[in-house]
């Protein structure tokens, strides 16, 4: 089966690794390169879980760190790593590709895209958008999609988020208030996030502001959670399209 597979943070590419040992499969990023801009915390609970998709060798490259309850990473080197092991292994991929419009025919659903590549269509036999925490590309612009032809599944209740890398020396004078995520990584900075807008200002230090749509059951706003999800919709199409 021909699946395409919209997005491409972590619950995507894990889709895209478990769907491609059976199937053709396509990942669909509007942005021109996969795991920029940062839009998620770095999270990580189980590293036994994490070394299932990425090799413990390359543990190194994340930066990973243990805090209190988790491990804090490079989230965008999670991102990276996994789209490397999802090209090792067969899945393709259409970035800088915004869908204008989706249409029923006779060998499956034909999704169009926006870009100038000579072959500018794709057609699949399913559709599965796992954008999660971000739904706009670049000029603010999003994919039109029919959502009666996309596979059903659970997506988990958002809200919009926002965060800030700071260096983890400053972060005793910072005193950021009520923060949902403090996530500091090996490299001698600290994320922290928080949901809504919020009035506070960093006094200094700020060397990257994030912005997105985050998961408000905490334990999936982590790799262990994006596995979850990635699972979820995994078992959803074995049973209803596979």
């Amino acid at each position: 089966m021909r699946v395409a597979v919209i997005g491409s943070d972590v619950p995507a590419l894990v889709l895209a690794l478990k769907l491609v040992k059976d199937h053709t499969v396509t990942v669909v990023e509007q942005e021109a390169e996969i795991g920029m801009p940062v839009h998620h915390p770095g999270r990580v609970f189980d590293l036994d879980l994490l070394s299932q998709y990425i090799p413990p060798s390359h543990h190194t490259i994340l930066q990973l760190q243990q805090n209190d309850v988790e491990y804090g990473c490079r989230w965008e080197w999670v991102i990276k790593l996994l789209t490397i092991e999802c090209s090792t292994k067969g899945v393709n991929f259409e970035t800088r590709s915004r869908i204008t419009s989706m249409v029923n025919g006779d060998l499956g659903t034909r999704l169009n895209f926006n870009h100038s590549q000579t072959k500018d269509w794709l057609e699949v036999d399913a559709v599965v958008d796992m954008n999660i925490v971000q739904d706009l590309g670049p000029g603010k612009q999003t994919h039109s999609l029919n959502h009666e032809n996309l596979v059903p599944w659970g997506r988990p209740e958002t809200a919009a988020a926002q965060g800030v890398l700071v260096p983890t020396a400053h972060l005793e004078e910072l005193s950021p208030p009520d923060p949902a995520f403090v996530v500091g990584r090996a490299d001698a900075q600290t994320e922290i996030w928080w949901y809504g807008t919020a009035e506070w200002e960093p006094a200094k230090g700020v060397l990257e502001r994030m912005t997105g749509r985050l998961p408000l059951n905490p334990r999936l706003v982590s790799f262990d959670g994006c596995v979850l999800l990635a699972e979820r919709v995994h078992k959803g199409m074995e049973v209803t399209h596979i």
